[in-house]
């Protein structure tokens, strides 16, 4: 294929609104086909990233009549249709009957500007996650079972989502939670992340909870360089960069009796956090699965504020 949907920017700001409703262009917007009608938006509305989200937009028809149309734009002169090799993919765990908090994401995801695809973690009788829980009971004299099971799965998915990504191509994956949620501002603090980060980045926290004294080196405006043995709790917002999806898809499947938090913070590599963090917690949600226990989270958020600041002060 001569186009990657992924990793295309089509930029019509350089036409009048009554132009490129004329054109009757049709992008992938929300995972949908549709007919930009665009007569009354400014120049900066009309920029949009053709993603990669659904997986009926991989069927080899859609995918050659998408790649015909921006073909057709790329040949109108006041259309540019360039590469963003910053693009990337976004996924959030969900259980289908935690409908509150998958609408809690989607409402932020209109904020923060992005698209995420939901991944339902495997469910009781999914053969991998049998096979891993009955390996690490053997293992390991096991507390709380049902909870270590709901761990498992979730990371499980976690390595699935690499995998898709790397099958995929991406450049990058953001994983979220369900419970995560963005502080003010984030969203425009979270674009420049993306063009501060270097290209061969491993990890990126942009949510998480400091709970001890941490080694951080500034490494720009936004980002914050996390030395080798630091520990950082939390899973519901991180970024993986392309060059680590294999290394942590392996980690994450392992049989071992252990949560993704444990799994990332035990192998970073590369490792970088948000200036500010962009995403806590939120336990307020309404949930059926509760996995975390009785954190004080609020609590928990200014220790990890104080950790960093006084990281970064020394």
């Amino acid at each position: 294929m001569a186009f990657n949907l992924a990793d295309i920017i089509i930029d019509l700001s350089g036409i009048d609104a009554k132009g490129v409703a004329d054109y009757g262009a049709s992008l992938v917007i929300q995972k949908q086909i549709a007919d930009i009608v665009a007569r009354k938006h400014s120049g900066k509305e009309l920029k949009y990233i053709l993603p990669k989200g659904a997986p009926d937009l991989w069927q080899e028809k859609i995918f050659d009549k998408q790649e015909a149309i921006i073909k057709m734009m790329a040949s109108i002169p006041d259309i540019k249709v360039v590469s963003s090799t910053k693009a990337v993919d976004v996924f959030c765990l969900n259980m289908p009957d935690e409908r509150h908090r998958k609408a809690s994401i989607e409402e932020q995801s209109i904020r923060m500007k992005l698209m995420p695809e939901f991944i339902t973690p495997p469910l009781p009788g999914d053969t991998e996650l049998i096979k891993c829980f009955e390996k690490t009971i053997i293992k390991k004299i096991i507390k709380h079972p049902k909870k270590l099971a709901m761990e498992i799965s979730n990371r499980i998915a976690f390595g699935r989502i690499l995998e898709k990504a790397k099958k995929r191509g991406c450049h990058a994956v953001m994983m979220l939670e369900d419970d995560a949620v963005f502080v003010d501002g984030a969203e425009n603090i979270y674009p420049e992340i993306l063009s501060q980060l270097p290209e061969n980045f491993g990890i990126c926290y942009l949510g998480g909870y400091v709970r001890e004294k941490i080694r951080l080196r500034k490494h720009s405006s936004n980002l914050a360089r996390i030395e080798d043995g630091c520990r950082i709790w939390g899973a519901h917002a991180v970024m993986i960069g392309k060059e680590f999806f294999e290394f942590y898809e392996k980690l994450l499947r392992a049989d071992v009796a252990k949560n993704a938090d444990t799994i990332f913070f035990e192998n970073m590599r590369n490792a970088f956090i948000s200036i500010p963090v962009l995403a806590y917690q939120n336990h307020g949600i309404p949930t059926i699965q509760r996995m975390h226990g009785d954190f004080d989270l609020e609590y928990l958020r200014m220790k990890s504020e104080e950790y960093i600041k006084q990281s970064l002060e020394e």
